[in-house]
């Protein structure tokens, strides 16, 4: 900014700056300028110094309007910042090729695309799920390449995961910073990051879906509820771990029919109908699920720090032989504690119904074996919401993210670390969390009735 102390002369400067690359701003005399200059300086000054005054205030007022328009719009400018941040970030582990892009998602690609693209749809490639499978059938027609197509599917819906977790604590909370933090929070967590950008796994891709569950059950919109649902499972079989907090709102809330339950199957159909007009049969889209559980069921374990964690031995064949057992173990502690808060819960509140969906998850994935790390994604994106919305719950969430990171390294960067310890400390935070929610409150209730009577 330069004064105009002369206003003929001084707009001639503008082009000896713009010779050097410079763009100059000439602050233009303005009606009673002596005047204001007068106010700040003495009479006595030359005359060149009052001007030079003034057009100084002038220059503080305008910088102050553009201080108050940056406060005014800070959120937003906040958000955009930590956004172009976030794609920054991901942008730079897609080089990456993880030993899953490897050996399996780049050869299934090939694959889809040698076969014709949308005609692969008529036989199975690898184990996605139709709908999935018929998403990568259509980028084959694309110029891009195969690692930056996963990639950038999943990325894409790493953002519209942190909106709809915004949504759900919109419904929970009025408070807007709480709602930004979520955004943040999600789009910049390590654990969202690798899995999208360096894994090229599409986890954030069903868990949107998830989140959309949650809200309208938040909303009491349960034919919504179950569609998005539908969707979910239609693109990856760790959505069922939902299953039993749908069964728990049921019986507790009684406000929707378990016929709705049929959207479900009738929403995994219609999408996976590209599939089907292709050549695939109907119960296709469902014996995928089976297929899958019997591909990896080698270990009772897979890099996932749970239970089974503690007793997992390296013989595989013992693993199978166990892997009965330890699912029945799973299913009663699961059952145990879906009767434990059936007996407690005469109502359902709608912070309940966020601490519901992720006990639930939560447990399934760390009794159930055959688990892998990226299993936990779906709690973990919860427990970031529950952490804004429970302070005493941030340290936990934390070191939940930070168990997920250990496991994640373990297999993208081949670090050592000790599962065994891990999967104790997760147990240990899975205890805290359901004494938190729902043993606490609940002897807290106990207690008020007592001093009342």
């Amino acid at each position: 900014m330069i004064p105009a102390m002369l206003d003929a002369h001084f707009s001639l400067l503008n082009y000896a700056f713009y010779s050097k690359n410079y763009h100059p701003i000439i602050i233009e005399n303005e009606e009673g300028i002596t005047d204001i200059g007068l106010k700040y300086v003495n009479n006595e000054m030359c005359y060149p110094a009052i001007l030079n005054k003034k057009e100084e205030k002038i220059m503080l007022k305008n910088e102050r309007k553009i201080v108050d328009i940056l406060i005014k719009y800070s959120d937003y400018l906040f958000v955009l910042a930590i956004t172009i941040l976030s794609i920054y970030i991901r942008n730079r582990l897609l080089p990456i090729v993880s030993g899953d892009a490897n050996y399996f998602l780049l050869p299934w690609y090939e694959e889809i695309k040698n076969s014709g693209g949308l005609d692969a749809l008529s036989k199975q490639t690898g184990d996605y799920c139709i709908l999935y499978q018929t998403l990568i059938a259509l980028f084959t027609y694309l110029p891009l390449k195969p690692l930056v197509t996963y990639k950038v599917i999943s990325c894409i819906f790493d953002y519209l995961l942190a909106l709809a977790c915004v949504m759900v604590i919109r419904e929970l909370t009025e408070n807007r910073l709480y709602m930004i933090w979520t955004f943040v929070l999600v789009v910049c967590s390590p654990i969202v990051i690798f899995n999208s950008s360096a894994w090229a796994q599409c986890d954030s891709i069903y868990a949107t879906f998830c989140a959309w569950t949650i809200y309208f059950c938040i909303k009491e919109k349960y034919s919504f509820m179950f569609i998005a649902y539908g969707v979910a499972l239609s693109l990856k079989l760790q959505a069922i771990f939902l299953l039993p907090f749908i069964f728990i709102i049921y019986l507790i809330k009684k406000q929707f029919s378990i016929i709705k339950i049929f959207y479900v199957p009738f929403m995994m159909i219609v999408l996976s109908g590209v599939g089907i007009i292709y050549g695939r049969k109907i119960w296709d889209v469902f014996l995928i699920f089976k297929n899958q559980t019997q591909a990896y069921n080698s270990s009772l374990t897979s890099n996932y720090p749970g239970l089974w964690a503690i007793f997992s031995t390296e013989m595989a064949d013992l693993n199978i032989k166990y892997s009965t057992a330890a699912t029945m173990i799973s299913i009663c502690i699961i059952g145990m504690i879906f009767y434990y808060l059936m007996k407690k819960m005469s109502n359902i509140n709608k912070e309940q119904i966020l601490q519901l969906a992720f006990i639930f998850v939560y447990i399934a994935v760390l009794t159930m074996p055959h688990m892998h790390e990226r299993y936990g994604y779906l709690y973990e994106i919860f427990a970031i919401m529950l952490a804004l919305l429970y302070k005493r719950t941030i340290i936990p969430c934390i070191i939940l993210q930070l168990i997920t990171f250990f496991t994640y390294s373990s297999y993208l960067f081949k670090q050592e670390h000790m599962l065994t310890v891990l999967a104790v400390i997760n147990i240990g935070i899975f205890i805290y969390y359901f004494w938190i929610f729902f043993v606490q409150k609940e002897n807290e209730k106990t207690e008020n009735l007592c001093n009342n009577n």
